[in-house]
């Protein structure tokens, strides 16, 4: 489970973990993208955007609270998809863009106020932070984010590009991927897919 590796990196190496995907919860030694473009194993996972703290952030309020605050800070203010990196479009689909979107939509129904939200957020602690503040951030970012991958899904067949260019949308000779195809028609992501589910 990535929560934990969170929760323990907020308390022994939590600077490192904002520049970094993925961070080790023993060693704090980050997972970092291999300069071989050609690399997918690794490269698909890591955008430079710190995806193991987006991963995490809509399970944080009910998992570990008292990070919560700080998370939503630091993915808000410190968090960027400018990058010149060719990411797996479903793992930012399901593990970025999903996250964003279930915060956004977790902080939307808690109360107005601090005081408030703290007794939802049970854990929270005497926050002076609304919560609610970040919603627009959230949104920016995730609309940012479904705009940068939007160019794998315009393709003549209907089908996905597997990857893309968080900067530079899709590379020549980038090809589809049919099996994360079925999960976005599954999830209803794409009309053209035929009846709803």
């Amino acid at each position: 489970m990535l929560i934990l590796p969170y929760v323990s990196s907020v308390k022994k190496c939590s600077c490192k973990l904002i520049i970094q995907d993925e961070l080790k919860s023993v060693s704090c030694k980050p997972s970092r993208r291999d300069p071989d473009p050609n690399n997918f194993g690794l490269n698909d996972i890591h955008p430079n955007a710190s995806l193991t703290l987006l991963d995490v952030l809509s399970s944080l309020p009910m998992m570990y609270p008292a990070v919560f605050p700080d998370a939503l800070k630091r993915a808000t203010t410190q968090i960027s998809f400018d990058q010149d990196v060719k990411v797996q479009v479903f793992e930012m689909t399901i593990r970025a863009l999903g996250s964003l979107l279930s915060t956004y939509q977790y902080l939307d129904k808690l109360p107005d106020t601090p005081k408030e939200q703290a007794k939802v957020i049970q854990g929270l602690g005497k926050t002076k932070v609304d919560l609610r503040t970040y919603r627009k951030r959230l949104l920016e970012m995730a609309l940012d984010l479904g705009e940068r991958m939007l160019p794998a899904f315009e393709t003549k067949t209907g089908l996905p590009y597997a990857r893309v260019n968080l900067r530079h949308g899709v590379e020549s000779g980038e090809t589809t991927d049919t099996c994360e195809s079925g999960v976005y028609c599954r999830e209803g992501a794409d009309g053209r897919c035929g009846r709803s589910w």
